[in-house]
């Protein structure tokens, strides 16, 4: 069995293990890769205003100074946009089960506990996108185990052996 054929399944359920065991580090992560990104967005932006100002005009240089703050911003608070996300969605999820209930003018059950998970969301914001970011790392997890142990009951069928003196008669 070729160890090349383990790296990729490997490295993915390492990198599921850690979502899973430090949700936080994705979501930082995340956010100042996000953040650099915008910062890059906005030096480039600048040189273009600057060289071609006459041009470009004020839209051009509110753009560029909103994307450098953002990212600038984003960069220093890492973990802004899963809070952000979190808060996003619960304020949502608050409404949205309120409408429920005052269309149909009546108080049911499901719409009583989507709003208090809405309200739950505002208040722990980053509850929401720890409860994803372990959810998408466990299922990386599971997948590349699987994957890995495909690979070496592969590897172990007869007649499926690497054997550099097999010569293939097809093209």
């Amino acid at each position: 069995m070729r160890i090349g054929n383990l790296e990729v399944p490997g490295m993915l359920a390492l990198l599921g293990f850690a979502l899973v065991v430090a949700p936080d580090w994705a979501a930082a992560l995340a956010s100042k890769v996000l953040g650099w990104v915008l910062i890059a967005w906005g030096v480039f932006g600048a040189i273009i205003t600057i060289t071609g100002w006459p041009k470009n005009g004020a839209v051009r240089v509110i753009v560029t100074v909103m994307l450098l703050g953002v990212g600038i911003y984003l960069s220093r608070n890492p973990l802004a946009v899963a809070t952000g996300f979190g808060k996003v969605i619960g304020v949502y999820l608050f409404f949205r089960s309120g409408m429920s209930m005052l269309e149909d003018g009546k108080r049911n059950v499901l719409s009583s506990i989507t709003m208090l998970a809405g309200l739950f969301l505002v208040l722990f914001p980053l509850t929401l996108s720890r409860l994803v970011i372990r959810i998408i790392g466990g299922i990386l997890l599971l997948v590349n185990i699987g994957n890995i142990l495909a690979i070496r009951r592969m590897y172990k069928l007869p007649g499926m052996v690497d054997d550099p003196n097999i010569i293939d008669a097809e093209p």
